[in-house]
């Protein structure tokens, strides 16, 4: 009952093309609708414009955050992020994260 090579190398290429059909094309077919977003096909000075922006970015957010007039609690930091979670809801939490605010500033 030998197999022929044949047959071993048609199972293994069968095996391959199913597993080739499990993943979904737009992981290794490129899109065509926008061929200048691959991130393999750039030139030297885009990539050059590209990594300067970069650096711009973050520079201006690393200034940004150092401004004294921007520092803020952790406190209140937690309180915007929870805000932004909430504001997706009837507003209602949003009112009463004010009051609070209010509160502690009278303490």
């Amino acid at each position: 009952m030998a197999v022929s090579l044949e047959d071993r190398v048609r199972d293994h290429s069968d095996f391959f093309d199913r597993l080739v059909e499990l993943i979904p094309a737009k992981y290794y077919v490129p899109d065509e609708a926008n061929p200048e977003r691959s991130k393999f096909a750039k030139t030297k000075s885009a990539k050059a414009l590209a990594k300067q922006e970069a650096k711009e970015n973050s520079k201006k957010a690393l200034r940004a955050k150092l401004q004294p007039g921007n520092a803020q609690t952790t406190l209140e930091k937690q309180r915007a992020a929870e805000m932004k979670f909430n504001k997706g809801g009837d507003g209602v939490d949003g009112e009463e994260g004010e009051e609070d605010e209010e509160d502690e500033e009278d303490e």
